[in-house]
C-alpha cells in the first residue's frame, strides 16, 4: 500500500520543522538531495524558502540519462561535497566537480540543477 504524504499533516509538520531550522539563515534555499520518493514527504507549499534539487544524470551515446543507483550516490557526494567545502550560498553548489560531475546550465532551470558526466 503506498502512503500519500502530499497534503498529511505529517508533511505539513516536516515542512514547518524545514521552516524553523532555517528562520534565521540568510538563504532559506532548501537544496533537496532526498530522492523524489522521499522528498514527497514534504508539503512544498508550506516552505518558506526556494527548494533547489540537483538531479545527475550520465551522458551515454550524446544523451544524459538519470541513472537511479548512480544518482543515489551523486547525491551522497554532493552531501558530502557541501559539508567539506563549508558551501552556505545555493549558487556555490554549481562548482561541485566530484566524482567528473559538472553543471550544466543548458540543462537546469530554477529549481532544478542538472550536472553531467561522461559514462565510462
Amino acid at each position: 500500500m503506498r502512503v500519500d504524504f502530499i497534503t498529511s499533516p505529517n508533511s505539513i509538520r516536516i515542512a514547518n520543522a524545514i521552516n524553523t531550522a532555517t528562520a534565521k539563515h540568510k538563504d532559506r534555499t532548501l537544496v533537496n538531495l532526498a530522492s523524489n520518493e522521499y522528498f514527497k514527504a514534504v508539503d512544498r507549499k508550506v516552505l518558506s524558502g526556494p527548494i533547489v534539487t540537483p538531479v545527475f544524470k550520465e551522458v551515454r551515446d550524446g544523451h544524459a540519462k538519470v541513472l537511479g543507483f548512480v544518482a543515489k550516490r551523486a547525491r551522497g557526494t554532493m552531501a558530502r561535497w557541501i559539508v567539506e567545502h563549508r558551501v552556505d550560498e545555493p549558487e556555490r553548489l554549481k562548482d561541485f566537480d566530484a566524482a567528473g560531475y559538472r553543471y550544466r546550465p543548458e540543462l537546469s532551470n530554477d529549481e532544478t540543477w542538472v550536472f553531467t558526466r561522461e559514462h565510462g
